[in-house]
């Protein structure tokens, strides 16, 4: 009589999944006391534990009197995290919560530069840009931080994926006896609505997952007639649930053969459509194989799908020449949120609900502060950049009505030379830096001063960067 053993292994860690029936469980102990006579070693009893999962107390007593392992319930930690077979409470993800606090607690992100903190995942008190903003790829505008919402639905989307492709692995193994057999499928019921918390998430990424795979028919007898996309229109699987007929568990092959029964078909398609969009001819030999539309191999990988998903939709931005410039992180940062029109000047502020006095430090302007008047319009700006004009013939600024139309004025409309870019960005960054000291140091530098202080930077910069 075989008796079904199901194992978990991580490093000397060992899960074993069985019946609570005393054969099996005579037959596990027979195994363990087999292995310990054989390779010498024995079970460490103080480490070793059973969780009993809707079983009788009749049933634990015996367990405990033959293995003499003590008993443990669910939920409970393991590698780190709470193994239970319902949604994990909130209050069980707290010592994982504790243990980030303290590694967080140690980085003293106070004391981080803005780019340090882009590094270390730190915050500040004063938003800057919104979180959605922020997790944009830098190609469409954004610091191209981690989107965890995103991140883990391309992780979950794997899980698919495997169902689809790798029949070896244990996930499709344990899927295929929780949805397939029980309901007599040869193949994992993907339509199948109920299940448990993580089946019904996964479950509801399934538009997702169709829109992004096609199938390549061989045999057509492992592709659904309605839920694959498996003529690449699509045309089937993007029909509303409602319209689709009572046996949605019908293979390509079975489904063509017998177009003409199928009833009742949605109402934008007919049988011709269908069939002029069939595969011409099947191979008897060979598996259907999915493919994966946003790779070139058309092999998943989380990458790329995190990329489509964060990147759907969105323009390319017009300042990605900002982070190929040859100056540190810290100044690249500042270019950005200069280019986003959100450096904290006296307008920035003041829309922040921090009220303070207006005016420009530089000159007699008496207007709110704000980033294109500070660092383009004001003459204490201006004389600065006519000097580095001199020097260096960098473009001079003509009228402009918006701060990110005075940068792209500046740095895309001439084909400026490495030194010239750097020394334009340079240029900026110690403007703010000049305007700082003197609202907060009342210490101040001529035109000339900065100029030369401008100067020696660049040159660090393209030295060392």
């Amino acid at each position: 009589m075989a008796c079904p053993f199901f194992l978990l292994q991580y490093a000397d860690d060992t899960l074993v999944f069985c019946t609570a029936d005393s054969h099996t469980l005579g037959v596990l102990h027979l195994t363990l006391q087999l292995f310990s006579r054989i390779s010498g070693l024995e079970v460490n009893l103080q480490k070793s534990s059973f969780i009993p999962y809707n079983v009788s107390e009749e049933v634990c007593s015996f367990v405990s009197q033959l293995f003499r392992y003590p008993r443990t319930e669910l939920p409970l930690l393991y590698l780190g995290l709470p193994l239970t077979v319902s949604r994990p409470s909130r209050s069980g993800f707290q010592p994982l919560l504790e243990k980030i606090d303290k590694k967080l607690a140690g980085w003293k992100a106070k004391l981080l530069s803005r780019a340090g903190r882009l590094t270390r995942g730190g915050g500040q008190r004063i938003s800057l840009l919104a979180w959605d903003r922020v997790c944009l790829p830098r190609v469409h505008g954004g610091l191209g931080l981690i989107d965890f919402s995103l991140h883990n639905k391309a992780l979950l989307l794997r899980r698919l994926w495997k169902l689809y492709t790798d029949r070896s692995s244990l996930w499709f193994k344990v899927t295929n006896i929780l949805l397939a057999t029980q309901r007599g499928c040869k193949s994992p019921s993907l339509w199948i609505t109920e299940g448990s918390f993580f089946w019904r998430d996964l479950r509801s990424l399934f538009p997702l997952f169709q829109l992004s795979t096609r199938i390549q028919v061989q045999a057509s007898t492992d592709t659904s007639f309605w839920y694959d996309n498996w003529d690449g229109k699509p045309l089937l699987f993007l029909t509303k649930s409602e319209a689709r007929p009572p046996r949605p568990r019908i293979c390509l092959k079975e489904g063509l053969a017998r177009i003409v029964e199928i009833t009742p078909l949605p109402h934008t398609l007919n049988s011709h459509d269908i069939i002029s969009n069939a595969p011409l001819a099947f191979h008897p030999v060979g598996s259907d194989l999915a493919q994966w539309v946003w790779t070139t191999d058309r092999i998943f990988s989380v990458a790329s799908t995190y990329k489509a998903l964060s990147s759907a939709g969105k323009l390319k931005s017009p300042f990605m020449w900002i982070w190929k410039l040859h100056v540190p992180p810290s100044l690249k940062l500042f270019l950005f949120l200069l280019s986003c029109d959100r450096v904290l000047t006296r307008q920035q502020l003041s829309k922040r609900g921090l009220h303070t006095q207006s005016g420009c430090d530089f000159c007699s302007s008496t207007d709110l502060e704000d980033n294109l008047h500070l660092f383009f319009t004001c003459p204490f700006s201006a004389s600065v950049r006519r000097r580095l004009q001199i020097m260096f013939q960098t473009p001079c600024l003509l009228s402009s009505v918006s701060t990110r139309q005075a940068l792209l004025s500046l740095f895309l409309t001439n084909n400026l030379s490495r030194l010239q870019s750097t020394v334009l960005a340079t240029s900026l960054y110690a403007i703010w830096l000049e305007r700082n000291n003197r609202v907060f140091r009342d210490s101040s530098r001529s035109v000339q001063n900065l100029v030369d202080w401008i100067i020696v930077e660049a040159n660090d910069f393209l030295r060392v960067l």
